[in-house]
């Protein structure tokens, strides 16, 4: 019988007695429950040299991964505070397993609005750039080629990776036909040495397409505020396009149906997520309650998915509900009544018609 939360963390504070911490006297525990159902308890071990100490979540994860369990559901870490963080090191380790082959791809051009005392800056979020397979993807990479030419700057995100990837080689193309200021950001930079961050940046340099090129660390908020100094350098001066506020372009309908979207690329197959459209088909307020009625029906690309979307009993689209319906109510400061239905529109993103009538014309 699966155990709950409760169950799981209990186990994992009670494996705490098994770390090995002779030189710091911190114990940590971590515990690993995969998809299939199976723990894996791990803990940290001290060595003198501080660098070949071993992590509780990367023990834990090994033991998973060497019995050849990949498929991970849940990671506990506790330890002997109310503060216990994995290092940047696991962090890397743990996305590289969790979720690591579902890509989550922006469809539509979101706006996000940036304001402080004296600017306001409105990013725009393109849909990925990929080479198109169907009409929905010539659609989103003409919106992402017109984005660029409309764009006062255009800023380029890149990995730790040391090599530039076959996607990256192509987007790098574009962007050479692209007249704007170009920065680009080398993430993750917390995981890099320093010889490493100027290899890449070499590498950049060597193509004579990016203006400035600055390492930042997302997760840490590392050259963060260098960059937003750099945009306010060199973008022109203009009027206050949206009030104060304000933080997005997008209505809740929207971002509603970004985070179901969200959720179902999380738990289903490889082969089904972006064949998904979350369409909203009712979201009203209730007038004597802070309570909103939200119903959304996940429209599918082949009849064979629904089966595999439903799951047995119901049970996939029931997380698939109980995780949006969480993460909405943080979103909305309300609770959520939330319902979903699973149809099909049989090769929806091929069609024109049904692009069209999906939301994304052109």
């Amino acid at each position: 019988m699966k155990k709950d939360l409760k169950e799981l963390i209990q186990i994992a504070i009670e494996n705490k007695k098994n770390s090995y911490s002779p030189y710091s006297k911190f114990r940590v525990s971590s515990l690993v429950l995969t998809k299939k159902g199976n723990i894996y308890k791990g803990v940290n071990i001290e060595n003198a040299a501080y660098s070949v100490t071993i992590c509780a979540e990367r023990s834990a994860l090994a033991g998973a991964i060497s019995a050849g369990d990949r498929e991970i559901d849940t990671i506990i870490i506790t330890g002997d505070s109310n503060m216990t963080y994995p290092c940047g090191v696991c962090r890397q380790f743990m996305a590289e397993f969790l979720d690591s082959n579902k890509p989550q791809t922006t469809r539509d051009e979101i706006k996000i609005i940036y304001n402080d005392e004296n600017s306001q800056i409105i990013f725009l979020d393109t849909p990925g750039i990929q080479t198109p397979r169907n009409k929905l993807q010539e659609h989103l990479l003409e919106v992402s080629e017109d984005s660029l030419k409309d764009s006062d700057i255009v800023t380029f995100i890149v990995d730790n990776s040391l090599t530039i990837g076959r996607l990256d080689k192509m987007i790098l193309e574009i962007l050479e036909k692209v007249n704007a200021p170009k920065i680009l950001l080398i993430n993750k930079c917390d995981l890099l040495e320093e010889g490493e961050i100027e290899q890449i940046k070499r590498t950049y340099i060597g193509l004579n397409t990016f203006d400035y090129i600055i390492p930042i660390s997302a997760l840490n908020d590392e050259n963060i505020g260098k960059y937003i100094e750099t945009v306010k350098e060199i973008l022109p001066e203009g009027p206050l396009y949206y009030p104060s506020d304000m933080i997005t372009d997008k209505n809740e309908r929207f971002i509603v149906s970004e985070i179901i979207r969200e959720k179902a690329l999380k738990n289903l197959s490889n082969e089904i997520p972006h064949g998904i459209f979350v369409r909203i088909d009712q979201f009203k307020k209730r007038e004597d309650k802070n309570l909103y009625d939200i119903y959304a029906s996940l429209i599918l690309e082949r009849p064979s998915h629904k089966e595999i979307v439903i799951g047995k009993n119901g049970s996939k689209i029931k997380k698939i509900g109980m995780e949006a319906r969480c993460e909405i109510e943080v979103f909305m400061n309300s609770k959520i009544n939330l319902k979903l239905w699973v149809k099909v529109e049989k090769d929806w993103r091929k069609k024109q018609k049904l692009v069209n009538r999906f939301g994304y014309k052109w």
